[in-house]
């Protein structure tokens, strides 16, 4: 048995004490595929392992070793000359960091995970990458469906610009619009809802961005009925003016100026 696959035989153990919560335990063997890790030859398989790894370092709450070892992976990654198997290796470990950061709810990785896709994007530039560009969208989209973080919605959107296929970037788009809005849902947070509707002017697709106006101004509605709160009342207010049938915007505008007069006498 070689090294490679000795360590992915400790990290399967690290991973079941993990999940017993004996983590002292799992925290012994992790330093024996550690140890074994740095003794794989291959360029090829030793960053999958340090992965692997990373993940572990993760849920034993020990970050900053993870980022580090992350780091290492990548380094390796990025001197292996055939470009494919530099970007498949890139994608797992930005698939494995999007998902183990979104079940500990670590900010911080996901903002290295996005630093990670931001790199395949930059190199992928012909067509047999398309099935790594879909990969990528995945990814970018079940952190856009799991996270309230605003910081990293907002990068998302940002990265969203560097997808040459349309329909990956509308997919993208789509998802970040109506996340936002669904973040607006039964919060009387000011500051949070300005810092979201910042974020949903700069979407460029404007049936995308309309859709997020016209449901955040619903849910805005809502929330004020029930509380009366008069900051949320006129900004659903001016936002209203944003929505594109004249029908809809003239009966919320309607509700939303009798709730308005309520919250002044209230």
């Amino acid at each position: 048995m070689d090294a490679s696959e000795q360590a992915k035989k400790v990290l399967k153990e690290v991973f079941f004490l993990i999940g017993k919560g004996r983590k002292d335990q799992a925290m012994i063997q992790l330093e024996k595929a550690i140890n074994l890790a740095k003794t794989i030859q291959s360029e090829y398989l030793r960053p999958y392992v340090l992965n692997e790894i990373a993940q572990a370092m993760l849920k034993l709450d020990k970050m900053q070793e993870a980022i580090q070892i992350i780091h290492e992976a990548i380094n390796i990654a990025n001197e292996i000359v055939f470009t494919a198997s530099r970007l498949e290796i890139l994608l797992e470990i930005a698939r494995s960091l999007s998902e183990t950061s979104s079940e500990i709810q670590n900010v911080k990785i996901l903002h290295e995970t996005l630093e990670i896709t931001e790199k395949i994007l930059n190199n992928i530039i012909d067509q047999p990458h398309i099935d790594i560009a879909h990969q990528v969208t995945v990814i970018l989209r079940n952190i856009v469906k799991k996270s309230r973080n605003l910081s990293i919605l907002n990068e998302i959107l940002v990265l969203s610009k560097k997808f040459n296929d349309k329909d990956y970037r509308k997919m993208l788009l789509r998802n970040i619009a109506f996340r936002l809005a669904d973040l607006c849902k039964n919060t009387t947070d000011i500051s949070y809802i300005k810092d979201v509707l910042k974020i949903v002017d700069q979407i460029e697709l404007k049936n995308y961005r309309e859709k997020a106006i016209v449901e955040i101004t619903r849910l805005l509605t809502k929330t004020a009925t029930h509380n009366r709160n008069l900051e949320i009342v006129q900004i659903a207010l001016k936002l209203s003016e944003k929505i594109p049938s004249e029908y809809y915007r003239s009966k919320i505008r309607s509700k939303l100026s009798i709730l308005k007069e309520n919250a002044k006498s209230s």
